[in-house]
């Protein structure tokens, strides 16, 4: 990064954008729609409408889809492709701290495959373990009743 925090926040947002809509283009999505109020003209999806797709969230998995919501479109997080897309976002917000943050997205995104997979594996073993622990509690209440 060298310290060039606005660059990296102006250019990196809209790659991560990019991504989601090459990701749902790959599932057979249609990543454009119609332009509101213009009938007959189409415009790319946000970043929001890319996100919104239950195919998309399923393919990167809800970890990394709830991280890439917080971080750039939802209102309750850092939302910073609202920020960048529509002008808001002024030289102050390019801190060290928002590129990192866009820098693990992308490297998130770039791996999201491996990641997924990892985090619903370690889902299902602790789903596997509740189940286990409910099923000794039970077993033990069971015991004390005979």
């Amino acid at each position: 990064m060298e310290g060039d925090y606005v660059k990296c926040m102006f250019v990196l947002v809209p790659q991560v954008e990019d991504a989601f809509r090459n990701i749902a283009r790959r599932l057979g999505e249609a990543v454009t729609k119609e332009k509101r109020g213009q009938r007959g003209w189409e415009v790319s999806m946000n970043l929001g409408d890319l996100l919104a797709m239950e195919s998309v969230k399923t393919e990167v998995g809800e970890d990394i889809h709830f991280w890439i919501k917080a971080m750039l479109s939802d209102a309750r997080g850092m939302n910073l492709r609202n920020l960048v897309a529509h002008g808001l976002a002024g030289r102050e917000a390019a801190t060290y701290y928002t590129c990192e943050a866009i820098i693990h997205c992308m490297l998130v995104l770039g791996a999201y495959k491996d990641v997924a997979v990892s985090c619903a594996r370690r889902s299902a073993s602790r789903k596997q373990r509740r189940d286990a622990e409910q099923n000794s509690e039970g077993e033990e209440i069971l015991i004390k009743a005979e």
